[in-house]
C-alpha cells in the first residue's frame, strides 16, 4: 500500500496489557506486549500470533521474493486467481480475509485457518464501535489484529500491513508482532470485520475503514513461542 501525506494508516497487535507507543511516520504502528500464559485463557489476554515451524525461505526473507510479493497482493487484486476458494459457503469479503492470511500461513508451513461465523460476528461488532484500540477482553480470550486507515483502504492492504513487520522477525531481541499472531500454529480459527469511520482520524480528510481480525485459540503466548513459530 502506498501511504502518502493526505493517506494516514493504525496498525494495532495486542497481546496482553497494553501496546507499545507507536512510532509516528504516515504510518502508526503499535506492537504488542509478550502474552503470560497463565493470563492467555482467561478474558484479558488478547494477542496476535505467528505460525510455528521450520520453513524455507526464512521468514525474514519473504518480502525478497517476487512470488510472496505477488501472494500478498501487491500485483494481484481479491479477484485474482492464485486465492483459493476454500469455503464456498462464506461471502468473498470474508474469503478474502481467510485465503491471505492461509496464503502467508503457506509460506511457513503452518496449517491453514478456517472461517468462524463467531468471531467474525463479534470482529464486525467491534469494528462497528469504530474505536481504534484493544478490547481488554470484550472479545474473550482471542487474539486481535487492528488496522485502520484512510482513502482506498480493502482486505489486502489490511493485511499486508498486519504481515508487514516480517522482515523483522528474526531481529534481536525477539519480540512479537501483528504477523507472529497471522501465523501462529496453534491458532485454527479466524473471523474478520470492517468498518467505515468518522472519527478515528478526525484532522483527515474523508472516513476511516476500519478492519478488526481475531483469532481463536490466542497467540503470542510467552513460553510457547519455539512451538508455535519457526525460530
Amino acid at each position: 500500500m502506498k501511504l502518502s501525506l493526505g493517506h494516514v494508516a493504525v496498525v494495532l497487535a495486542f497481546v496482553s496489557v497494553a501496546a507499545a507507543r507507536p512510532a509516528v511516520f504516515h504510518e502508526l504502528v503499535a506492537s504488542p506486549s509478550p502474552t503470560d500464559p497463565a493470563s492467555a485463557s482467561s478474558p484479558s489476554a488478547t494477542q496476535d500470533s505467528a505460525l510455528a515451524t521450520p520453513s524455507t525461505p526464512p521468514v525474514g526473507d519473504i518480502f525478497l521474493e517476487l512470488r510472496v510479493l505477488r501472494e500478498l497482493g501487491f500485483t494481484i487484486d481479491i479477484s485474482h486467481e492464485y486465492l483459493r476458494r476454500t469455503d464456498w459457503s462464506i461471502k468473498c469479503h470474508d474469503q478474502a480475509y481467510l485465503d491471505l492470511h492461509n496464503i502467508v500461513r503457506n509460506l511457513v508451513n503452518a496449517p491453514p485457518l478456517t472461517w468462524s461465523d463467531d468471531l467474525a460476528s463479534k470482529a464486525q461488532s467491534y469494528a462497528a464501535r469504530c474505536k481504534l484500540k484493544h478490547s481488554d477482553g470484550a472479545n474473550g480470550p482471542v487474539g486481535e489484529n487492528l488496522v485502520a486507515a484512510t482513502g482506498a483502504f480493502d482486505v489486502n492492504s489490511a493485511v499486508k500491513l498486519f504481515v508487514q513487520d516480517a522482515s523483522q522477525f528474526h531481529t534481536v531481541p525477539f519480540t512479537f508482532s501483528h504477523f507472529t499472531q497471522v501465523i501462529w500454529k496453534s491458532t485454527t480459527q479466524l473471523g474478520c470485520g470492517s468498518a467505515l469511520c468518522d472519527n478515528i482520524f478526525p484532522d483527515q480528510d474523508g472516513k476511516a475503514t476500519y478492519h478488526v481480525c481475531l483469532y481463536d485459540p490466542v497467540g503470542n503466548v510467552v513460553g510457547q513461542e519455539k512451538d508455535n513459530l519457526p525460530l
